[in-house]
């Protein structure tokens, strides 16, 4: 019984990281890309004087990485040159059915080309082209932005990479 407990509370968190979401989100109004699983994990770029920085939250430790500034304990000598080895149909079909397995949650797309006569020529265009999900806008008052946010979940992911088609 007491094994039960145990491995039942091994398995419940593992349980529930595959099956929450992953969300990816970009937004150009507010200058935000990040990555989260709730609960779990919170991931985001920044730009400060030094450039760009990730930032991320885990529900115990907070951490910043500076990805482009150059540590002091690298050294330019011990360089490992690896042969340069082309990725396989198998690889890129995998990587190309982990693609296939986010789903839009929505895209927001507002454009201004500051030509009256070319916007006029869009606007149709996207309506044609919005739905549900998606919404793409022409105006003539100068706001271009993106917002978009996808979602997966680990075991869609997890499907995807074994080949199973039913993500």
């Amino acid at each position: 019984m007491v094994g039960l407990l145990i491995v039942t509370l091994l398995l419940l968190p593992l349980g529930f990281m595959l099956f929450v979401p992953l969300i990816i989100r970009l937004d150009t109004v507010e200058n935000i890309v990040d990555i989260r699983i709730r609960g779990i994990f919170h991931s985001w770029l920044s730009a400060d004087q030094a450039g760009l920085v990730v930032h991320v939250w885990l529900p115990i430790y907070h951490f910043e990485i500076h990805p482009f500034q150059e540590s002091a304990t690298k050294s330019g000598s011990s360089e490992k040159k690896n042969g340069s080895r082309t990725p396989g149909r198998k690889q890129i079909r995998r990587v190309l059915n982990m693609i296939r397995s986010f789903r839009i949650d929505f895209i927001e797309v507002a454009v201004d080309t500051d030509d009256y006569v070319l916007n006029a020529q869009l606007v149709p265009i996207g309506q044609f082209l919005s739905s549900n999900n998606i919404s793409l806008s022409v105006n003539f008052c100068g706001a271009t932005f993106c917002k978009i946010q996808i979602q997966n979940t680990l075991w869609r992911l997890g499907l995807a990479f074994l080949k199973v088609k039913k993500y």
